[in-house]
């Protein structure tokens, strides 16, 4: 014969795993046979959940085609990841926050170089463009 405290926490198990299960399906049942109208709650929201995903796709197929045959907008997105990347490798470097200068848009294209001291480098820069790329903010 079992302990009569044996037999009681038994049946509290059984008790408990049946509550478990119950949760469980009556969950599994409100998210997959919940009916509305006769129709389930996944297939009512069917389309928007295609529509997602069809904005997705068209999203990544349309980035590859940017990136492969670089049309339009592939100037733009290649100048904002040069120049995010700038920025992440300056805040790197500096351990710091980044100080922007107020530049009026007419003057930003001839302040792109400026020595800022009084020293002045001896040595010569190389700068990307070409011979005359800057001639019109720098004549000589």
């Amino acid at each position: 014969m079992e302990p009569a405290g044996e037999r009681a926490r038994m049946e509290m198990e059984e008790e408990r795993t049946i509550r478990w299960w119950i949760w469980g399906m009556t969950l599994i049942s409100g998210m997959f046979g919940q009916m509305h109208g006769g129709v389930s709650v996944l297939l009512r929201r069917a389309p928007l959940f295609l529509f997602v995903a069809a904005l997705l796709l068209a999203g990544f197929v349309g980035g590859l085609y940017v990136a492969r045959y670089k049309v339009f907008p592939y100037d733009i997105l290649s100048s904002a990841k040069k120049t995010f990347t700038t920025a992440v490798n300056l805040h790197a470097l500096h351990r710091g926050p980044l100080k922007f200068v107020d530049v009026p848009p007419e003057q930003a294209a001839a302040r792109r170089f400026e020595f800022i001291g009084s020293d002045r480098l001896a040595d010569p820069i190389l700068v990307p463009g070409g011979r005359g790329y800057f001639r019109e903010y720098c004549p000589g």
